[in-house]
């Protein structure tokens, strides 16, 4: 057997399968957001500070505000705080950087303040209680910048943090539409190299009636199964269902040069597993078979769940053969473990090894708690 796509040169010993799978991205794919929950969130905050307000006011000396003017402050800063979320317009992005976002933050909450200050210094102006001192005016600025100050913080964190997941999620959807046109597009370069490969057999049998009759059925067959919708993921027994009746078809022209032998668990013909993925792996046992040892060739597929594994071996007669790029079709062991890694994530794997007249290769994929391969299933 040989891989007829560029790969690792051969050697005796197994090529590594994938690696351990990446962790997912840290983010939550969306967040809470929209108008009712802003109000509600916005309500809250200064209810509580109002509270707050009220508890230092009794704590202190200086200065000695009365709960209408703390609830005249409050109600000034929720006004002014929601007047920021007004401006800032949601829909556009928040400056990149630190000292940028901080300079927002610091200014957004600094001119409210002011604006603050001026309201309530009017009103007790306006109310007869005379101007205050320097320094209560200084310290009700202080706190008012400092409540300003925090919302603002909490408001455009949060902003951020909506970004980052807005931006995650469509990193997201972008890899899974190039994933799924790349599987498409290596499942459409494999299954008219099979379909070419059977048609090829029926007329190197065509003097043969009796053959013919077996081989138009068994192709009949074979077709029936191809054309049906392929989903990224089907199950082990509709492939090697298919795979019967493709040997079937390389009975009739090998005869006697060939024995072919399929072995499989009931366990493991119930896990998904990648259209074509051991069709392949026998074609080029096949093959690679004849070109590299006297008949009969012997092919053998076995398939076995080992707990949360499935691990399906083609063995062949023969020695390896080098990939030639010159006469490369791309569906060998290459394109197998691209789709391996599209599909099913980087613990997916092939291995191959050469020894005692004999190549085999084994496809090692990750069986999820559901009995079915991957990571988290395929691509929708």
């Amino acid at each position: 057997m040989a891989s007829s796509a560029a790969s690792a040169p051969a050697t005796n010993a197994p090529a590594p399968f994938g690696g351990a799978c990446p962790e997912s991205a840290p983010w939550p794919s969306s967040l809470p957001g929209g108008v009712l929950p802003f109000w509600c969130a916005h309500a809250c905050y200064w209810a509580v500070l109002f509270l707050f307000n009220l508890l230092v006011v009794a704590a202190l000396q200086e200065p000695k505000d009365s709960p209408g003017y703390v609830l005249l402050e409050i109600v000034t800063c929720a006004v002014v705080t929601a007047g920021i979320r007004m401006a800032s317009k949601s829909d556009l992005p928040l400056p990149r950087g630190l000292l940028p976002r901080l300079a927002l933050v610091g200014g957004a909450a600094g001119v409210c303040t002011v604006l603050v200050t001026i309201v309530l210094q009017g009103v007790s102006l306006a109310g007869g209680s005379g101007a205050p001192t320097a320094a209560t005016v200084a310290a009700r600025a202080i706190i008012t910048f400092a409540m300003i100050g925090h919302w603002c913080a909490l408001y455009f964190a949060y902003r951020l943090l909506r970004e980052r997941v807005a931006s995650e999620n469509r990193l997201r959807e972008a890899e899974a539409l190039v994933l799924r046109s790349e599987v498409i597009r290596l499942q459409a370069q494999t299954n008219p190299h099979f379909l070419f490969n059977a048609l090829n057999t029926v007329i190197a049998c065509r003097h043969d009636p009796d053959a013919i009759e077996t081989l138009t059925q068994a192709l009949a067959n074979y077709l029936r199964g191809l054309v049906q919708p392929a989903a990224a993921l089907e199950p082990l027994a509709r492939e090697l269902d298919s795979l019967e009746e493709y040997l079937t078809i390389q009975a009739v022209r090998y005869g006697d040069g060939l024995v072919t032998r399929i072995d499989c668990d009931a366990a493991a013909r119930m896990v998904p597993v990648p259209p074509l993925m051991v069709q392949s792996l026998v074609e080029n046992a096949i093959k690679y078979g004849f070109e590299t040892a006297r008949p009969p060739i012997e092919v053998h597929v076995e398939a076995r769940r080992d707990g949360d594994w499935l691990q399906v071996v083609v063995t062949n007669t023969g020695t390896w053969v080098r990939p030639d790029p010159a006469r490369s079709t791309g569906t060998g062991i290459a394109s197998l473990a691209r789709r391996l890694e599209l599909l099913l994530g980087p613990e997916a794997g092939v291995a191959y090894a050469a020894e005692g007249g004999q190549v085999r290769v084994t496809v090692r994929l990750p069986i999820g708690p559901a009995g079915s391969a991957g990571r988290s299933g395929p691509p929708a």
